[in-house]
């Protein structure tokens, strides 16, 4: 059974432009997909779409087999089932992180979700371990580095052992040693199956961290999905895509 299944979905900005347009994409269990495009394509509205912060005007969502809708999400069990399996990341984590402490704040998502206590102070514990932030634990989340902050808003999500981790450019704004560090924190999660589908501008993860790219155009739509190396070689597509400078702009003359 698919994790997700996107059928002719259209979404609209409140000024009534379109987000996405009639796209369709079905992403598999463990799959490890990456969703390119230029400024302004739609990727952040298709990861939000996904984790039930906004829903299809047109077509069909569904997630785990089921519609994912408002009215569905709206039952305490059902929202439980799907929050439960399905964490997002934002590209801004400030709009994140609200809470006094780090402690706190990887603590929330088990607080909303309603687990007991003795649960909680356990499964805060181990990820703050693995994360490697139990000397910020009682750091206000705002007065870290980016690189802290970003971790922090890994843990808040890692922390119910989601299936589902939806990715908004995680590598914005960190440093050589923190992308180090989250391409290989990545790479350990394709390793124990969870489905990781990740928007980005950075072109040199694709070979390291993509089963499958998916590049939304400047239309919202989707132009073109496949394994890397299909994607990449696709010089025209990149180009169209305002992912790579056109061969003219870097002196290759104009094309025949």
């Amino acid at each position: 059974m698919a994790v997700f299944e996107l059928r002719e979905v259209v979404y609209r900005y409140p000024t009534g432009e379109r987000a996405l347009d009639q796209v369709s994409l079905t992403i598999e269990p463990g799959e490890r997909l990456i969703l390119v495009g230029p400024n302004g394509s739609g990727k952040s509205t298709f990861l939000k779409l996904l984790a039930g912060l906004i829903f299809p005007e047109e077509g069909e969502a569904l997630a785990f087999g089921l519609p994912l809708t408002p009215e569905r999400l709206k039952d305490p069990e059902q929202a439980y089932a799907f929050r439960r399996r399905v964490g997002l990341v934002l590209q801004n984590v400030e709009a994140q992180l609200f809470s006094s402490t780090v402690w706190d704040e990887v603590a929330f998502g088990p607080l909303h979700l309603g687990w007991e206590r003795e649960r909680i102070v356990q499964q805060v514990e181990s990820t703050l371990r693995f994360m490697q932030l139990e000397a910020l634990a009682d750091r206000f989340p705002h007065r870290l580095s980016g690189g802290e902050k970003k971790k922090v808003a890994l843990a808040s999500v890692l922390v119910i052992d989601p299936e589902v981790l939806l990715l908004d450019e995680p590598t914005a704004n960190l440093d050589p040693k923190t992308q180090k560090w989250l391409l290989g924190f990545l790479s350990e999660l394709a390793h124990q199956g969870k489905t990781v589908v990740m928007a980005t501008h950075e072109l040199y993860l694709l070979p390291y961290l993509a089963d499958r790219i998916a590049i939304l155009g400047d239309d919202h739509r989707l132009w073109a999905v496949g394994v890397p190396q299909e994607v990449l070689n696709n010089r025209e597509l990149l180009e169209r895509a305002h992912l790579v400078p056109e061969e003219s702009w870097l002196g290759g003359g104009a094309r025949e």
